[in-house]
């Protein structure tokens, strides 16, 4: 109601051209209420059909706040666009691609976990889905030596398995995200 309340005083308002919204009860009831799949903690059936109705009692209470804001504004002058910012997939397993590297002898880290710059090769830093591997210099000053290297990640988490299952969809080069339109200069 709060954020359905504030888009309604924004849009009562004469003063506008371009009124942006955010009501993030979907987001936030998708992330906290996915119970869906039987690998997630704390998952049992009857869990999981508590957790629907519970996404479906606040996918109503958002339904009715964009009727309220619907029935506030002149929609013969007033276009209203509702977009989501991503989908929902049950989490269950945490990836770490660093403790696969610390496994295969490309990452060092002391007896407390803090990686050892001076003898790690590759590093990985991972947010949002996706993971990034970052070659430390020495490791891919060689060009020979350095796609060789690469080669050798590209198998080894091509085929990383867990649980018997490929937990990544692709393992791509610089070169061949920027084919697909994931080249950004940072």
């Amino acid at each position: 109601e709060f954020f359905g309340g504030s888009l309604r005083a924004a849009a009562a308002r004469t003063d506008w051209d371009l009124l942006l919204g955010y009501i993030p009860v979907i987001d936030e009831a998708g992330h906290t209420l996915s119970l869906l799949d039987p690998r997630q903690p704390g998952f049992s059936p009857e869990r999981s059909e508590d957790f629907a109705r519970a996404r479906l009692r606040a996918w109503r209470a958002v339904d009715r706040e964009l009727a309220r804001l619907l029935a506030g504004v002149d929609l013969a002058t007033t276009r209203v666009l509702v977009v989501s910012d991503h989908g929902m997939a049950p989490v269950h397993t945490l990836l770490d691609p660093n403790v696969l590297l610390l496994g295969k002898g490309y990452l060092a880290a002391d007896g407390q976990g803090k990686v050892l710059p001076e003898k790690t090769a590759v590093f990985a830093v991972s947010d949002g889905g996706i993971s990034h591997l970052y070659l430390a210099p020495r490791a891919g000053s060689e060009p020979v030596k350095r796609e060789k290297l690469l080669a050798d990640l590209r198998a080894l988490f091509g085929d990383w398995k867990v649980d018997g299952v490929h937990p990544l969809a692709r393992v791509l080069t610089r070169k061949e995200a920027g084919e697909v339109g994931l080249d950004h200069p940072n």
